[in-house]
């Protein structure tokens, strides 16, 4: 999708949800950091350079070439350093649920242990990761895209998050801070206590019976 935005000329819907929309996505900090400059300027700048014709952002011929380089480099850091981050944290999805169960709860007159549910907060995003893992999906431009999950390095373990491609561009869709080693640890320790039990369980009975 986004090997075809050429700086020169932007469909309408991309300048606006990825350039636009991922000017006012990075943080004043990452502007004065690599571009000595800040949100409101970029936008401005950016705006100011453009104009829209026939369902086309298209940059204005009294931009000379010194602009448009600086320009050219500025959208691309914006389009890379946008899309390197997760559309969607679990705390997103965790805050979404709260609210949703608090809203049906109270329709139902019924009664929500949320200290309940925040114990059991991992297992659900868990349990949403698994599902995604190989869906497919639509994007806005109507490219189809699949999901697939991986395994995110962090300097406090690996973490487990939702991946999107499409094409030949991949993007992060869904960031965690499950540890993959803590819910594989997890996973075995319930198999100990009820699959293997069981399984074993009925070797010996068999071989009881056997005699």
């Amino acid at each position: 999708m986004l090997d075809f935005i050429k700086t020169e000329k932007i469909e309408k819907s991309l300048f606006e949800l990825i350039i636009l929309g991922g000017i006012d996505d990075l943080e004043n900090e990452m502007y004065r950091k690599y571009y000595k400059t800040n949100k409101k300027r970029v936008k401005s700048l950016v705006t100011d350079a453009y104009e829209l014709v026939n369902g086309y952002y298209e940059i204005k011929k009294s931009i000379d070439k010194k602009d448009f380089l600086y320009i050219d480099d500025l959208l691309k850091f914006i389009r890379g350093t946008v899309t390197g981050k997760p559309a969607f944290y679990s705390h997103d999805i965790k805050n979404d649920f709260i609210k949703a169960i608090k809203k049906l709860s109270f329709k139902l007159n019924h009664n929500l242990n949320i200290k309940e549910f925040n114990n059991n907060i991992d297992d659900v995003i868990l349990t949403i990761i698994t599902l995604l893992q190989d869906a497919q999906f639509k994007l806005f431009d109507g490219e189809i895209g699949r999901s697939f999950m991986v395994l995110h390095p962090n300097k406090n373990g690996n973490e487990i998050y939702i991946m999107g491609k499409t094409g030949k561009f991949s993007m992060p869709l869904i960031g965690t801070k499950l540890k993959a080693k803590s819910i594989l640890i997890k996973m075995i320790s319930k198999l100990k206590l009820t699959v293997f039990p069981k399984f074993f369980g009925q070797i010996f009975t068999e071989k009881k019976l056997e005699k």
